[in-house]
């Protein structure tokens, strides 16, 4: 025995080259081996290679001592088989030789994409492209490195391998030339450059940047940073302050980038249901409509069967205000992503609220958090100062140019001040129909301004589905177009809102004022129906007629929330209750009967009871006037049941007949019975 075959036993074993190992017959530690992960299978493979081999004992040490790096490797081993011996006096040499080539290798090879594979694996030794060859001269004891690296982060990945590949071959000449026939002298590095397309990064087709011939900012720098810690962790959490761009370096430094390691590049904004949008985003982004049925993690298994999947989920400050059932769905995609070697995750989110959303994140480590550089720490381009990101003169002309062509500057100036909201920093986004609840405008109308926003691009569609939202292309734009269309004159409508918000979180009504504000946009503000119902509790309890949002209600709504309303019937002033039961009797909506029907039995006030029976009489509804004898027959109130059959009386011949019928067979009052006997011969005539 001879180094040179140790060393051919060492690689053989530690490749474990698996048609050898699938050949072998392992009989009952079958199981065993296919149980096993990581350093334990290698052993366990090492150890019956062994005894299939007969090889020494203390060969075996040398090989598991060499795969697995042990740091105090003996100069010399004794390796004894049967009556023979052999002196191993170059173990650190082997160990310099192995770890040298596998270095190598792991770099260099194609199939280093497998981390078992790997003997080395630190993250920021990975080339991540194809474009790459080793040729070795032993003769001239030159290695000789080509690669083409394709876009600038392969280039800041390689200047960090070249010198610790140059740094590992100055140690491993030491260490062998001389011996074993080893005579190297230098590695020749062959770097070409071929990504002139990326050299300058794409300009987002919205306004301000349509302003720029490129993005006024450079980001590659930044971008390989945290492109670093994304192959390091598995997933980045990005953050930074509102306007630092975050959504521009993603969009216009990182995907780019991205595309060129795979396919399967996922960018998507989340909002009210986070699953729901990276679900329409991979169908766009693999061009491919997947089942329904399909669950989004069945769907991301079958895009890692192709290789690895990039996940670059943006707006998350708005998983704040996500409901907890659209939480939880989301949350099992993270941890899904986080499992999975090939399953890379980018989240964006605001980090002056980064505690408010962070917490669906929170299996990740803290050490991949990315903090973006805010602005004015960049180096702007000319021709603009750093302080203007948008620029205003070129604003201001779009704007004019916008106003000139739109037919109704109002209503235009109304669109916008939906998409700037209230003042919170938060882009929302929007549909036809929700533009015209706020406002009031008619779809067609609504439509013609947004088309003049996108042509100008300052605002962005958003296609989910059958659906279409629309937002402002960039936070930055919020303060000028507010102070450009002069759009304080729609914070009233804003204002109201959070006033009913507030009314009814709190479960107060409105104030007199508030509802002066309200009739003032009449025909300009619609209401849901949880407002409008406070807004008619709120009117009634002031004493003013409300007969024209009741007909909203009815027309547009279709009923409205009785709640309000209803929770005026405790009151102790006899009046408001005659009003609340007034407006309930305007209002015939059966759903608030069972309500009525309660309080009916609590009502003290007779003259009120008898207003409720005509109420419930007037609403013509057979299971009403039904359930209204049953509650009256058991108060015992005979004087009440006999005024039902009066009012039913008064009713369309058909209905009233059919109803007295029905009423005298259930009926056992004998008084009641031959009033309806009485009232059935004068309908018979």
């Amino acid at each position: 025995m001879f180094s040179g075959e140790v060393f051919a036993l060492l690689c053989t074993l530690y490749f474990h080259d698996m048609g050898a190992v699938s050949s072998c017959g392992w009989t009952s530690n079958r199981e065993i081996l296919n149980g096993m992960e990581g350093a334990s299978r290698a052993l366990f493979l090492s150890s019956e290679i062994e005894k299939r081999l007969g090889m020494p004992e203390k060969a075996s040490e040398l090989i598991n001592s060499l795969i697995f790096s042990v740091k105090k490797t003996p100069i010399e081993w004794e390796l004894v088989e049967d009556t023979k011996k052999a002196i191993v006096r170059n173990a650190r040499i082997l160990n310099e030789i192995f770890d040298f080539s596998h270095l190598v290798w792991d770099i260099f090879s194609a199939d280093s994409n497998y981390s078992v594979l790997r003997r080395f694996q630190n993250t920021d030794l990975r080339l991540r492209f194809k474009d790459a060859s080793l040729a070795v001269d032993s003769k001239e004891g030159v290695i000789f490195i080509e690669c083409k690296p394709q876009i600038p982060y392969h280039i800041h990945v390689l200047q960090r391998i070249k010198e610790h590949v140059d740094a590992r071959f100055k140690r491993f000449r030491e260490s062998v030339n001389g011996r074993l026939g080893f005579q190297y002298r230098q590695i020749v590095w062959n770097i070409g450059e071929s990504f002139e397309k990326l050299s300058s990064p794409p300009v987002p087709g919205l306004f301000p940047f349509t302003a720029f011939q490129n993005l006024p900012f450079i980001r590659w720098e930044e971008t390989s940073q945290l492109l670093d810690r994304l192959f390091e962790f598995g997933h980045v959490i990005m953050v930074g302050d509102g306007t630092t761009g975050k959504t521009t370096m993603i969009n216009s430094f990182v995907v780019p980038q991205l595309r060129h390691f795979s396919p399967n590049v996922i960018y998507a904004e989340i909002w009210d249901r986070p699953v729901h949008q990276i679900r329409e985003a991979m169908d766009n982004a693999v061009k491919t409509r997947s089942s329904a049925a399909v669950d989004i993690i069945s769907a991301c298994r079958r895009l890692l069967l192709d290789g690895p999947c990039f996940f670059l989920i943006d707006g998350c400050e708005r998983l704040k205000s996500v409901s907890t059932d659209e939480k939880e769905k989301f949350q099992r995609l993270v941890d899904f992503c986080i499992e999975h070697e090939n399953a890379y995750l980018i989240v964006l989110g605001d980090k002056e609220d980064f505690f408010d959303w962070y917490k669906i994140f929170r299996k990740m480590s803290l050490s991949a958090i990315f903090e973006v550089s805010s602005l004015d720490r960049l180096e702007i381009q000319p021709p603009f100062p750093q302080s203007e990101i948008v620029p205003v003169e070129i604003f201001r002309e779009k704007v004019d140019e916008m106003l000139e062509k739109v037919i109704d500057r109002n209503q235009l100036r109304e669109v916008v001040s939906v998409l700037t909201g209230n003042g919170d920093k938060m882009l929302k986004r929007y549909s036809v129909e929700e533009i015209g609840f706020e406002t009031c405008i008619p779809r067609e109308r609504i439509a013609e301004c947004l088309k003049l926003l996108q042509d100008k691009g300052f605002v962005r569609q958003q296609n989910v589905f059958d659906s279409a939202f629309y937002a402002l292309s960039s936070r930055h734009l919020k303060e000028h177009l507010h102070k450009e269309l002069e759009l304080d004159q729609f914070a009233e409508k804003r204002k109201i809102r959070q006033v009913l918000r507030h009314a009814g979180e709190d479960g107060q009504l409105l104030r007199t004022e508030t509802l002066d504000r309200i009739a003032e946009l009449k025909g300009r503000m619609m209401f849901t129906k949880k407002e409008t119902g406070l807004i008619i509790a709120s009117m009634v309890y002031h004493g003013r007629d409300c007969a024209d949002f009741l007909e909203m209600a009815k027309r547009e709504l279709h009923g409205f929330d009785g709640d309000p309303i209803l929770s005026l019937l405790s009151a102790e002033d006899v009046v408001l209750r005659q009003r609340v039961i007034e407006t309930l009797a305007m209002v015939r909506d059966e759903g608030l009967v069972n309500p009525l029907l309660s309080h009916l039995r609590n009502e003290t006030d007779s003259e009120l009871r008898m207003l409720m029976v005509r109420t419930f009489v007037m609403l013509g509804k057979r299971r009403t006037i039904i359930a209204l004898m049953n509650a009256l027959t058991e108060m015992d109130d005979k004087e009440a049941k006999e005024k039902t059959v009066d009012y039913i009386s008064q009713l369309s011949l058909r209905k009233a007949r059919e109803l007295l019928i029905e009423i005298a067979d259930i009926e056992k009052d004998p008084d009641v019975i031959d009033r309806i006997d009485n009232y059935l011969s004068k309908l018979e005539e």
